[in-house]
Protein backbone atom coordinates (compact mmCIF):
# COMPACT_ATOMS: atom_id res chain seq x y z
CA UNK A 1 0.00 0.00 0.00
CA UNK A 2 1.28 3.29 -0.88
CA UNK A 3 1.01 6.99 1.27
CA UNK A 4 -1.47 8.14 -1.49
CA UNK A 5 -3.35 5.12 -0.69
CA UNK A 6 -3.14 4.97 3.42
CA UNK A 7 -4.10 8.95 3.32
CA UNK A 8 -6.73 8.39 0.94
CA UNK A 9 -8.26 6.14 2.90
CA UNK A 10 -7.72 7.63 6.28
CA UNK A 11 -9.26 11.29 4.43
CA UNK A 12 -12.83 8.47 3.42
CA UNK A 13 -12.58 7.39 7.28
CA UNK A 14 -11.40 10.21 9.06
CA UNK A 15 -13.50 13.58 7.10
CA UNK A 16 -16.65 12.69 8.16
CA UNK A 17 -16.10 12.47 11.72
CA UNK A 18 -14.03 15.41 11.96
CA UNK A 19 -16.46 17.41 10.41
CA UNK A 20 -19.30 16.27 12.72
CA UNK A 21 -16.56 17.12 15.41
CA UNK A 22 -16.13 20.90 14.09
CA UNK A 23 -19.82 21.14 13.23
CA UNK A 24 -20.57 20.32 16.91
CA UNK A 25 -17.47 22.35 18.44
CA UNK A 26 -19.35 25.75 16.08
CA UNK A 27 -22.85 24.99 17.45
CA UNK A 28 -21.68 24.86 21.44
CA UNK A 29 -19.98 28.41 20.58
CA UNK A 30 -23.02 29.62 18.73
CA UNK A 31 -25.53 28.53 21.37
CA UNK A 32 -22.76 29.95 24.26
CA UNK A 33 -22.70 33.29 22.63
CA UNK A 34 -26.78 32.86 22.23
CA UNK A 35 -27.49 31.90 25.86
CA UNK A 36 -24.78 34.96 26.72
CA UNK A 37 -27.02 37.57 24.45
CA UNK A 38 -30.25 36.37 26.19
CA UNK A 39 -29.50 36.97 29.20
CA UNK A 40 -27.66 40.89 28.11
CA UNK A 41 -30.89 41.55 26.50
CA UNK A 42 -32.96 40.71 29.33
CA UNK A 43 -30.95 42.76 31.68
CA UNK A 44 -30.83 45.78 29.03
CA UNK A 45 -34.64 45.35 28.74
CA UNK A 46 -35.73 45.15 32.10
CA UNK A 47 -32.85 47.85 33.71
CA UNK A 48 -35.71 49.97 34.32
CA UNK A 49 -37.31 47.42 36.47
CA UNK A 50 -35.08 45.59 38.36
CA UNK A 51 -37.55 43.26 40.23
CA UNK A 52 -39.04 42.17 37.30
CA UNK A 53 -38.57 38.34 37.56
CA UNK A 54 -37.25 38.30 34.26
CA UNK A 55 -34.43 40.39 35.37
CA UNK A 56 -33.41 38.36 38.22
CA UNK A 57 -33.47 35.07 36.33
CA UNK A 58 -30.78 36.54 33.81
CA UNK A 59 -28.49 37.89 36.81
CA UNK A 60 -28.68 34.64 38.59
CA UNK A 61 -27.38 32.63 35.04
CA UNK A 62 -24.61 35.11 34.70
CA UNK A 63 -22.13 32.90 36.44
CA UNK A 64 -23.18 29.94 34.89
CA UNK A 65 -23.01 31.75 31.28
CA UNK A 66 -19.89 33.82 31.56
CA UNK A 67 -17.20 31.34 32.25
CA UNK A 68 -13.87 33.74 32.74
CA UNK A 69 -12.46 32.11 29.29
CA UNK A 70 -11.76 36.10 28.52
CA UNK A 71 -11.07 38.97 30.28
CA UNK A 72 -13.62 40.47 28.88
CA UNK A 73 -15.73 37.67 30.28
CA UNK A 74 -13.29 38.37 33.54
CA UNK A 75 -13.98 41.89 33.80
CA UNK A 76 -18.55 40.67 33.51
CA UNK A 77 -17.90 38.45 36.36
CA UNK A 78 -16.25 41.07 38.40
CA UNK A 79 -19.07 43.70 37.92
CA UNK A 80 -21.38 40.92 38.87
CA UNK A 81 -19.28 40.16 41.90
CA UNK A 82 -19.37 43.93 42.93
CA UNK A 83 -23.10 44.16 41.96
CA UNK A 84 -23.69 41.45 44.16
CA UNK A 85 -22.28 41.91 46.81
CA UNK A 86 -23.83 45.52 46.30
CA UNK A 87 -27.38 44.03 46.97
CA UNK A 88 -26.76 41.70 49.96
CA UNK A 89 -24.94 44.59 51.94
CA UNK A 90 -27.30 45.77 54.61
CA UNK A 91 -25.17 47.55 56.12
CA UNK A 92 -24.87 50.70 53.31
CA UNK A 93 -26.03 53.62 54.22
CA UNK A 94 -30.34 53.94 53.08
CA UNK A 95 -29.94 57.16 51.79
CA UNK A 96 -26.68 55.99 48.67
CA UNK A 97 -27.88 52.64 48.43
CA UNK A 98 -30.35 53.11 45.44
CA UNK A 99 -27.80 55.36 43.36
CA UNK A 100 -24.54 53.08 44.09
CA UNK A 101 -27.43 50.05 42.95
CA UNK A 102 -27.90 51.99 39.84
CA UNK A 103 -24.09 52.55 38.81
CA UNK A 104 -23.09 49.22 39.48
CA UNK A 105 -26.03 47.91 37.25
CA UNK A 106 -24.86 50.72 34.48
CA UNK A 107 -20.95 48.84 35.06
CA UNK A 108 -22.34 45.61 34.49
CA UNK A 109 -24.08 46.12 31.49
CA UNK A 110 -21.63 48.22 30.07
CA UNK A 111 -18.68 45.73 30.16
CA UNK A 112 -21.57 42.74 29.19
CA UNK A 113 -22.21 44.74 25.99
CA UNK A 114 -18.13 45.23 25.29
CA UNK A 115 -18.05 41.26 26.07
CA UNK A 116 -20.43 40.95 23.69
CA UNK A 117 -19.49 43.27 20.75
CA UNK A 118 -22.34 45.82 21.41
CA UNK A 119 -20.47 49.76 21.73
CA UNK A 120 -23.04 51.05 24.11
CA UNK A 121 -21.24 53.39 26.32
CA UNK A 122 -22.52 54.14 30.22
CA UNK A 123 -24.69 57.05 29.38
CA UNK A 124 -26.54 55.49 26.42
CA UNK A 125 -27.13 52.38 29.12
CA UNK A 126 -28.19 55.23 32.26
CA UNK A 127 -30.46 57.57 30.05
CA UNK A 128 -31.77 55.26 27.06
CA UNK A 129 -34.57 53.11 28.83
CA UNK A 130 -38.20 53.85 28.79
CA UNK A 131 -40.40 53.04 31.94
CA UNK A 132 -43.72 54.54 32.27
CA UNK A 133 -44.62 56.81 34.93
CA UNK A 134 -47.84 54.39 35.41
CA UNK A 135 -45.44 51.73 36.09
CA UNK A 136 -44.18 53.69 38.68
CA UNK A 137 -47.33 53.76 40.18
CA UNK A 138 -48.54 50.28 39.76
CA UNK A 139 -45.88 49.31 41.43
CA UNK A 140 -46.31 51.81 44.58
CA UNK A 141 -49.82 50.99 44.38
CA UNK A 142 -49.03 46.97 45.06
CA UNK A 143 -46.51 47.94 47.55
CA UNK A 144 -48.93 49.87 49.74
CA UNK A 145 -51.60 46.90 49.47
CA UNK A 146 -49.53 44.49 49.96
CA UNK A 147 -48.04 46.03 53.24
CA UNK A 148 -51.96 46.90 54.30
CA UNK A 149 -52.51 43.42 53.57
CA UNK A 150 -49.98 42.06 56.01
CA UNK A 151 -50.22 44.62 58.45
CA UNK A 152 -53.82 44.11 58.75
CA UNK A 153 -53.79 40.31 59.01
CA UNK A 154 -51.21 40.15 61.30
CA UNK A 155 -53.03 42.78 63.46
CA UNK A 156 -50.75 45.62 63.66
CA UNK A 157 -53.12 47.60 61.29
CA UNK A 158 -57.16 48.14 61.69
CA UNK A 159 -59.60 48.86 58.80
CA UNK A 160 -62.10 51.71 59.36
CA UNK A 161 -65.86 50.41 58.14
CA UNK A 162 -68.68 53.59 56.89
CA UNK A 163 -72.03 52.74 56.64
CA UNK A 164 -72.93 54.69 53.76
CA UNK A 165 -76.73 54.18 53.00
CA UNK A 166 -77.84 52.83 56.18
CA UNK A 167 -81.27 51.18 55.97
CA UNK A 168 -83.54 53.47 58.42
CA UNK A 169 -85.13 51.50 61.29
Amino acid sequence: MTLTNILTISAILLGPILSVQIAQYLDRRRWGRERKLRIFKDLMSTRSSTLAPQHVESLNMIDVEFLPKTSLEQDVLSAWKLYHAHLQDKNYPLESWAPRKADLLIDLLHVMGKALGYPFDKAHIKNSSYYPHGYGEWEDDQYVIRKSTINFLQGKQTMSVHIMNAPKS
